[in-house]
Order: C-alpha cells, then structure tokens, then sequence
C-alpha cells in the first residue's frame, strides 16, 4: 500500500511543476515549464528567449495570474520624442504593458544592437505618475554568457532605479526589467549606459525626475557626464 502511494505522489509531483505534463511546450534547466500559450506571451512582453533563463521565481512573478491578451507595444510614432520604442546606434529600449484582472504588469527592454566598449555599471528604472508600485521589480541582464539578477533597487517617492553590471565578456546583450503597478496614469522609463568604468555607488548618485536623462534619473553634477544621455519611453496605465 505505502509503495503505490508513493508511486502515485511521484507521478503528481513530476506532473504538476507549473503545469501538467501533457500541457508542456517549453522546459528549461531551472525546473519552470510552460505552456505554449505562456510562452508566446512571454515573448510579446518580453522577447523570445527570455524563457531560457527564467526561473520558478520568474514565473510566479511573471505569470501568477495567468496570461492576458491586452498587451500594448510598440506603437511607435515617427519623430515623437518619446514613446513605447526608443532607438539609437548602439541599442534599443522598449516598454511594454499588460493588462491583468488586478494590476499592469510593466516590462522594460533594453536591446545592444552592437558591443558596448565600455561594461561597468549602468541604471534602468522608471518615474511613476499617477501609479503605485506593487512590488519589487525584476531586473535581469542577460547575454550569450548567461544571466544575471539584480535586485538592489534605489527607491525614490516618485519611482525607482537599480544598477546592473554589464559582463565583461559575451554578445546579445539584453537588459531587462519587469514590474506591477496599480492605479492609471503614466510611466516613463530610461537606461542610461556609463561610457567610463565606474563604481556601484557612483551609479546610484541620482534622484528620479522628469527632468532628468529619459524623463526618469537625475543625476548628480559630479557624476551625470559618464552616462550617455539616451532618451527614455512613456506608456500610459
């Protein structure tokens, strides 16, 4: 008796990790499986291949509530200083949102379309007008080398930053950066890359204001020539 009961919490385990085993399109090294409808979603609001790295956390951050279709991104307008895309030579920065029964869930990408020359610590973040944040963002840095969490957030009373260390080898480089919110009115988002080697507590010498790089970090006068100035993007909740 013990043993077919054993055998049957057995068979319940290895069926029931994040869905059940006859659902499953998609397994990774760290135990998350997923659906083929959670993993087109996760590429919409984030980009394909995020899937890869995710971890148990991830998903439950990321798909507590199930999935949803009203996503909004990408509706970029020419010659509009600010929007869901911003682009330069160098890389590309993308904010994304999606609708949930309770909350908006909020994602920010930012693509290297070339190698950076200089790796050291750069800020992704966001200003928030009008919305509460629910809880502490995810921000990753991923590239051919592997991914890395960052979860050392600088809190501000009108919105938050955290500063990430680019690798010192590797392409594809991707950072990214997700977070809930509650409430409507409007989001700007920025990634500011540091062209000179600099420390962690030289990165985290800003307020978050309107008025600073991308609508979203001001930096102090000492520091604020280091980054790259690159312009942020804007959603409204």
């Amino acid at each position: 008796m013990k043993k077919i009961l054993y055998i049957l919490l057995l068979v319940f385990f290895c069926t029931s990790v994040n869905v059940s085993a006859s659902e499953i399109y998609f397994s990774n090294a760290n135990g998350v499986n997923l659906t083929i409808e959670e993993y087109n979603f996760i590429s919409k609001i984030f980009w394909e291949g995020y899937q890869k790295d995710m971890t148990i956390e991830d998903y439950n951050f990321i798909l507590s509530d199930g999935i949803s279709e009203n996503i909004v991104t990408y509706n970029y307008i020419p010659f509009q200083t600010m929007g869901t895309i911003h682009t330069t030579s160098s890389k590309t920065l993308t904010i994304t949102k999606t609708q949930m029964s309770s909350y908006t869930l909020v994602s920010v990408v930012a693509t290297w379309l070339s190698s950076p020359k200089v790796r050291s610590y750069d800020v992704i973040g966001s200003y928030l007008n009008g919305v509460t944040l629910m809880d502490s963002p995810t921000t990753k840095v991923s590239s051919s080398s592997g991914t890395t969490s960052y979860g050392d957030i600088l809190d501000d009373d009108n919105g938050f930053g955290v500063s990430v260390k680019l690798p010192t080898s590797g392409s594809n480089i991707i950072v990214s950066q997700a977070f809930k919110v509650n409430g409507s009115g409007h989001i700007y988002s920025s990634y500011q890359h540091s062209s000179s080697y600099i420390s962690l507590a030289t990165s985290k010498k800003y307020s978050i204001s309107l008025s600073g790089y991308g609508n979203v970090f001001l930096f102090d006068a000492s520091v604020k020539n280091y980054f790259d100035q690159m312009g942020g993007v804007d959603i409204s909740i």
